[in-house]
Order: C-alpha cells, then sequence, then structure tokens
C-alpha cells in the first residue's frame, strides 16, 4: 500500500538538498561556489525565504530554509537550472 503523501505546514523549516547525477561534481571551482551564493541571495530575495544555513559540498548543496511549499518549490526549480 503507498504511503500517504506527508502535507508540511506551509512556513515549515524545510532541509533541502540536491545532488549531482550518479553523484558528479556539481562546483568545479572556487567561482562556481560564488556564483551559487549570489543565486541563493538572489533568491532569498526574491522570494522572501528565510535562508538559516547551507552547507555547499564539491557534488551537492544543503539549505535549511523557511517559507511556503508552493514559494520553496518555484525558488529550487531556478536553482536547479543553474546547477
Amino acid at each position: 500500500m503507498p504511503r500517504i503523501a506527508r502535507q508540511p505546514p506551509d512556513g515549515g523549516i524545510y532541509h533541502i538538498l540536491n545532488r549531482g547525477n550518479g553523484r558528479q561534481r556539481v562546483f568545479h571551482k572556487v567561482g562556481d561556489y560564488l556564483a551559487f551564493s549570489d543565486l541563493l541571495v538572489e533568491m532569498r530575495k526574491r522570494f522572501g525565504i528565510e535562508l538559516f544555513a547551507y552547507c555547499l559540498m564539491p557534488n551537492h548543496f544543503h539549505l535549511l530554509a523557511r517559507a511556503c511549499e508552493r514559494i520553496l518549490a518555484a525558488a529550487c526549480s531556478g536553482l536547479r537550472r543553474h546547477t
């Protein structure tokens, strides 16, 4: 029997992660990390997201953020296009 999808409350705190396909690197040089950090700043301003913490690793990243699920989905969609 399939599990019923969770319905977290809007305004919840989310742990968001994204890993490269086959654990391939998504950040290759220092400039990649800096450019992604700039995207995070843009995401915070554009979508009004509270970003509590983030960790950028060579083949993935972690974000700890608060916003409604719909807004986070739109923001993360934009981030995935750049990684």
